[in-house]
C-alpha cells in the first residue's frame, strides 16, 4: 500500500510545485485535481477494503454515532468536490472532440472531389480553426470553407488555412555497366522491373 500511495500522490504534488514555480497555473490546477482524485480514491477504496475484510465493521460506525456520521459526510463531501470538476472537465473534453470531428468532416467535404489533396491537420482553438492541406495545386475557395465551418460549428470562425505544395518525383537509376531494363511507369517503384 505504501508504494501505491507514493506512486499515486507524490508525482502530482511534484508537478504542482514545478508548475507553480513556472507560473503555469492551469497545469498546477490540473495536477492538484489529480492529486485530490487519487487521495479520495485511496481513502474510499481503503474504507471499502477494511469494511469488506471485517477490520472495521458497520457496527463500529453505528456505535460511534456522531463520529461515524461525520466521517461519512466528510468522505461524501470529498467525493462531490472531486467529481464536480472532473465532470466539468470531462464535458469540456467531449465538446472539444465533437467540434474537432465536425470541423474535420467539414474540411473533407470542402475538398470533396480534389483527390490530389490530403488533410494534414485540423485544429479548433476557440474561434480559430487551423487547417493544413497538402497538394500540388490551388485548393478550392477558402471563403467557402470558412462559411461552411461557421455554419457547422454554429459560431463565428477565423480560418487559418495553410496549403503546403507537394512535389512528387519518380526516378529510375541503374549502376554503371549494368544493362537497362524495360521500365513500366505504371508499375511500383519497388518492383523488380523498376530497378
Amino acid at each position: 500500500p505504501g508504494v501505491a500511495i507514493a506512486v499515486a500522490l507524490a508525482p502530482p504534488l511534484a508537478v504542482v510545485g514545478v508548475a507553480l514555480e513556472e507560473a503555469a497555473f492551469a497545469s498546477a490546477g490540473g495536477a492538484f485535481l489529480l492529486f485530490l482524485t487519487n487521495l479520495v480514491g485511496i481513502v474510499v477504496a481503503s474504507g471499502i477494503a477494511f469494511i469488506g475484510s471485517g477490520y472495521s465493521p458497520w457496527t463500529h460506525l453505528e456505535r460511534s454515532g456522531e463520529q461515524g456520521r461525520k466521517s461519512l459526510v466528510l468522505v461524501g463531501t470529498a467525493l462531490a468536490l472531486v467529481i464536480l470538476p472532473l465532470a466539468i472537465i470531462g464535458d469540456g473534453i467531449v465538446n472539444a472532440a465533437t467540434l474537432q470531428t465536425r470541423a474535420s468532416e467539414t474540411v473533407e467535404k470542402w475538398l470533396g472531389d480534389e483527390p490530389d489533396f490530403t488533410i494534414g491537420e485540423v485544429r479548433v482553438l476557440g474561434l480559430e480553426v487551423r487547417v493544413l492541406v497538402v497538394g500540388p495545386a490551388e485548393p478550392p475557395d477558402p471563403t467557402a470553407l470558412a462559411e461552411e465551418l461557421a455554419n457547422t460549428l454554429e459560431r463565428e470562425v477565423r480560418l487559418e488555412l495553410t496549403v503546403v505544395p507537394e512535389q512528387r518525383f519518380s526516378v529510375v537509376a541503374r549502376p554503371p555497366g549494368r544493362p537497362a531494363r524495360e521500365f513500366d511507369p505504371s508499375s511500383s517503384a519497388t518492383s523488380p522491373s523498376a530497378v
